[in-house]
């Protein structure tokens, strides 16, 4: 069911992009006596000329009128079947993604940001690894309010162009229009439930050669919180998941990869000033995924060879699997 549910919602979005590069309407228009062709894309009129009446823009304006209808009977399928799919992932209580974390995550997919600039860290990105192992974590290790995002700000961002300037703000208000940013150059975006979004990037290795910016839109955007090894989780290949949302309709998660994850969440646990409660979340997690890895993902396997030369292990090299797992 998560595969099929997965490959929907992923045709139901490239339906979607491929409607949206349709944006306007073709009709004509007649300007200094002769008829043109003309893409109306607002309804204040403006729009650009196609060109004169012609056998050749028939043709276009059939064609367009025609791939719209096939495109809008598709998605009126893909929901159909998506809403059919949502009940019953309802009815089997494996709708597992908060609310709003889904709506952040589909809001940032559809951006083209989730994957290419931004993927989830922390607590969250657990419901990936879930989703790909086909088991529910204990609530223990879920708990959570907030959603730490890690910004890849070496590689160049480009926002879509219907929120191009509105940066993390303005893409998360689409989310939830409660969402604010919590004070001047703040890393934080919180909603009026008190549900937090945490903007972080890897700490420079040279700050002062560093020259990457630190807001993703406008200067009043989210400022990314500079942290520490973060970078381990940027150094391989990122987790593309889709998971169920508590609506029961799927949403896209990237996460780092799971050993990666693992290893960073028991080296965090033994950190002498991390604070003792999120050191106890933190080795549950670790220990969790480890499992996972062990019983359910062996495609993902703990082999020396394999974690080679990662930061991780050589920093932290007693890090061991645990043998009461």
């Amino acid at each position: 069911m998560a595969i099929d549910i997965g490959q929907l919602y992923e045709a139901h979005s490239e339906s979607l992009r491929q409607l949206a590069e349709m944006k306007g309407t073709l009709v004509w228009k007649v300007l200094r006596g002769k008829t043109y062709l003309f893409k109306k894309l607002d309804a204040r009129g403006n729009g650009r000329v196609i060109g004169l009446r012609s056998p050749e823009t028939e043709a276009t304006l059939q064609a367009a009128r025609r791939r719209k209808g096939e495109l809008r009977e598709r998605l009126r399928s893909l929901r159909a079947r998506l809403a059919e799919h949502a009940r019953l992932a309802k009815a089997l209580r494996i709708a597992r993604v908060p609310k709003t974390t889904a709506a952040v995550l589909r809001v940032l997919h559809r951006a083209g940001l989730l994957g290419r600039n931004i993927i989830v860290v922390g607590t969250n990105a657990l419901y990936a690894y879930e989703a790909a192992g086909g088991v529910l974590f204990d609530s223990s290790v879920m708990e959570t309010a907030d959603i730490d995002i890690l910004w890849e700000a070496r590689s160049r961002l480009t926002l879509a162009a219907d929120v191009r300037g509105a940066g993390l703000i303005g893409l998360l208000q689409q989310a939830d229009r409660s969402f604010e940013q919590a004070g001047a150059r703040s890393f934080r975006a919180v909603n009026s439930a008190g549900f937090m979004v945490d903007l972080l990037k890897p700490l420079p290795k040279d700050a002062i050669r560093d020259d990457t910016r630190r807001s993703i839109g406008a200067a009043d955007d989210l400022f990314a919180a500079e942290t520490r090894n973060l970078a381990w989780l940027l150094s391989a290949k990122k987790f593309h998941q889709s998971a169920i949302a508590r609506d029961g309709f799927p949403v896209p998660i990237v996460a780092p990869d799971p050993r990666l994850f693992a290893l960073h969440k028991l080296w965090l646990a033994a950190q002498p000033d991390r604070e003792p409660v999120k050191k106890g979340r933190d080795l549950a997690q670790g220990q969790a995924v480890l499992r996972l890895l062990l019983e359910r993902l062996p495609q993902y396997p703990l082999d020396p060879r394999v974690l080679k030369g990662l930061p991780v292990a050589a920093r932290a090299p007693k890090l061991k699997v645990p043998r009461n797992l």
